[in-house]
């Protein structure tokens, strides 16, 4: 993408997810009180119910924009399981290419099956820790070896030829702020649903 513009690309997808973010826990505070008022409301007063992204639009807009959420979230949840699995396939042959990439994939996919057995992202709270230290770790390795190695000579960077390469890049950047998907889920079990987006927009800022 060139530097220049992946700044800006990735400052303006930063906000416009913030503010998304944002949106999603409003409509859920709105489907929360109509459930809470409505006395006929089959989840009225179940306080183990947890909300899906589909049922929020769905109560507040009709079942045929629920069903168009359903799929969008199932579609957007099938390329992150995919992207993820392959991504980490291809890692672990670079760590040890004695078995194939896509034996790999086969386990890294059993493995992360696995993770249906979650009840709730309450409980996912171990692996959000593990995640963030690993990345902590990651980033503060690069930096350091970059610090102190320096950059390589003769290296030229060029900005994208072609509209493929363009999108290549910024479909990367569009993939850090992911996880819309799921923010319904993720602020339900909250102590405090309606402060996810703040909590959201700290992870941002710790993205960067």
């Amino acid at each position: 993408m060139g530097y220049p513009l992946a700044i800006i690309s990735l400052t303006g997808l930063a906000l416009c997810s913030m503010w998304t973010q944002a949106l999603l826990i409003g409509l859920l505070t709105e489907y929360r009180h109509i459930i809470a008022c409505d006395m006929n409301h089959p989840r009225h007063g179940d306080k183990d119910y947890t909300a899906s992204y589909h049922e929020v639009i769905g109560g507040l807009k009709g079942k045929k924009w629920a069903n168009v959420s359903l799929l969008v979230v199932f579609l957007a949840l099938l390329g992150l399981s995919v992207a993820q699995i392959t991504a980490s396939a291809s890692n672990l042959y670079l760590l040890s290419p004695a078995l194939e990439t896509r034996t790999y994939a086969l386990i890294v996919g059993g493995a992360f099956s696995t993770l249906c057995f979650v009840p709730t992202f309450r409980e996912y709270r171990l692996l959000s820790f593990i995640g963030i230290a690993s990345t902590l770790y990651t980033a503060f390795y690069l930096t350091i070896e970059a610090t102190t190695q320096g950059p390589v000579e003769n290296v030229e960077y060029t900005a994208p030829t072609n509209f493929f390469n363009f999108f290549t890049g910024f479909t990367d950047l569009l993939f850090m702020f992911g996880g819309h998907t799921a923010a319904i889920e993720k602020a339900v079990v909250m102590d405090r649903p309606d402060k996810y987006h703040i909590a959201y927009n700290f992870a941002t800022l710790y993205v960067y």
